[in-house]
């Protein structure tokens, strides 16, 4: 690329470098719909599994007991559980935290 290169020159570059690639809509439907079939004759795995594969990915298996393991999946639920009961709860857009933070200043600046 030269250092003389000026916008128009730039976007021809571009433009030229672009292909275009006809779709086969139907074909591209079509795979959609049959991973939307596959998708829903499996069911899903709870979020609970799924974080506590997590853990047991970050925190090898052999540091963690059996028992250490409960009480990790004990708090994980208490915390969806308050996570599922907050999304219920419907916001507006305009509503705002009830705190105000305000930002520390130094006496003197």
């Amino acid at each position: 690329m030269s250092a003389s290169m000026n916008r128009r020159n730039f976007a021809r570059s571009i433009a030229a470098g672009t292909v275009v690639v006809p779709l086969d809509v139907g074909v591209v439907c079509g795979e959609a719909q049959t991973q939307q079939k596959e998708t829903a004759d499996t069911p899903p795995r709870a979020e609970l599994d799924l974080l506590m594969d997590l853990v047991k990915q970050r925190y090898p298996v052999d540091e963690l007991t059996d028992e250490e393991l409960d009480a990790v999946r004990s708090r994980l639920s208490g915390k969806i559980a308050r996570s599922q009961q907050l999304s219920e709860f419907a916001l507006e857009n305009s509503q705002e935290p009830a705190f105000v933070y305000p930002a520390f200043r130094a006496e003197g600046r």
